[in-house]
C-alpha cells in the first residue's frame, strides 16, 4: 500500500537517485543523464507552482515511508476545469499497480478537490506499460503525434489521451460489472 503527499525538499535524495537511472526518464521530459540536484531545483518549483495553483507534484511514498517515484497534475487551469497527469516511479517500484493507485489518487484529487472536468495524459506509443495503466484509469485516446525531444535518437509517436468524471465512473461500472460475472 503505498501513500502520496505533498512533495517536499526532504523527499530530494531520494528521487534524485531514482531519477538518476535512465530507464526511470527514458520516456519522459526529464534529461538524461539526470543533473545533479535537479530533483531538488524541480520540487522548488513544483512548491512555487502549488502555491498559485499550477502544479501538484506528490511524492508516492511505500509503506516505511521511502519515497517511490511521484505523480502530479500539471499545467492545471482552474479556470477551465483541465489539468495534464504524469507519473514516474523508481526502477525497484515497477510493477505491482504503484502507478495506477497513485495515479488514481491523483484524479481523484483534481476531480473531487479541485473540481477538475477534464485531465488529459500524453504516452509515447512505445510505452506500452502506461499506456494500460492510463487505461485501467478511464483515459480514452484525443489524438496522436509525433513528437521530438532532444535525448530521444529519433521522433516518437505520442498519444494524447483524456478522462473526464463520467469516463472514469463509466470504466469503473464496467470493471465492476465484469467482477460481478
Amino acid at each position: 500500500m503505498i501513500t502520496l503527499e505533498p512533495v517536499t525538499l526532504a523527499h530530494a535524495p531520494v528521487l534524485q537517485r531514482l531519477f538518476e537511472d535512465p530507464g526511470v526518464v527514458e520516456h519522459l521530459t526529464f534529461p538524461s543523464p539526470y543533473p545533479a540536484g535537479e530533483m531538488a531545483r524541480y520540487i522548488e518549483n513544483a512548491i512555487r507552482e502549488r502555491e498559485v495553483g499550477a502544479r501538484y507534484v506528490f511524492a508516492i511514498l511505500e509503506p516505511d515511508g521511502t519515497p517511490s517515484g511521484i505523480a502530479l497534475l500539471k499545467g492545471v487551469d482552474l479556470a477551465v476545469g483541465a489539468g495534464e497527469l504524469g507519473y514516474a516511479l523508481g526502477r525497484a517500484y515497477w510493477g505491482g499497480g504503484r502507478a495506477t493507485a497513485a495515479s488514481a489518487a491523483v484524479l481523484g484529487f483534481g476531480f473531487d478537490t479541485l473540481k477538475l472536468t477534464r485531465v488529459i495524459a500524453v504516452c509515447g506509443t512505445l510505452n506500452v506499460v502506461s499506456l494500460r495503466v492510463l487505461d485501467k484509469l478511464g483515459f480514452v485516446e484525443e489524438s496522436r503525434e509525433i513528437q521530438s525531444h532532444a535525448k530521444w535518437p529519433e521522433p516518437r509517436e505520442q498519444v494524447r489521451m483524456l478522462v473526464t468524471p463520467q469516463t472514469r465512473r463509466d470504466r469503473e461500472l464496467r470493471a465492476a460489472v465484469l467482477r460481478e460475472w
